[in-house]
């Protein structure tokens, strides 16, 4: 991915077009996972550049536990649902 290219016009198109509800929700969604895959990087970068958990969780609107969480394990939110295709 492009970083220039995250959010194109086409897909804020898309995902503002509430009258195509489906195709607005899977626009919304590709930005959601986009967005997680910057969050973390600016993460990792604000931490190799000094920053601290508490001044990146303030920064994020979160706790510093959720901040620690997701260093450990590479959690991105996009990751806490089911899996497409899943079942209930």
């Amino acid at each position: 991915m492009v970083e220039d290219e995250a959010f194109s016009r086409s897909l804020i198109r898309r995902a503002t077009n509430t009258e195509l509800s489906l195709g607005s929700l899977e626009a919304i969604a590709e930005m959601r996972q986009r967005l997680d895959e910057l969050e973390m990087k600016a993460v990792r970068s604000a931490r190799e550049k000094g920053a601290t958990v508490e001044d990146i969780a303030e920064a994020l609107g979160l706790t510093p536990q959720a901040i620690y969480h997701r260093l450990r394990s590479g959690d991105h939110p996009a990751k806490r649902g089911r899996p497409k295709g899943s079942t209930r």
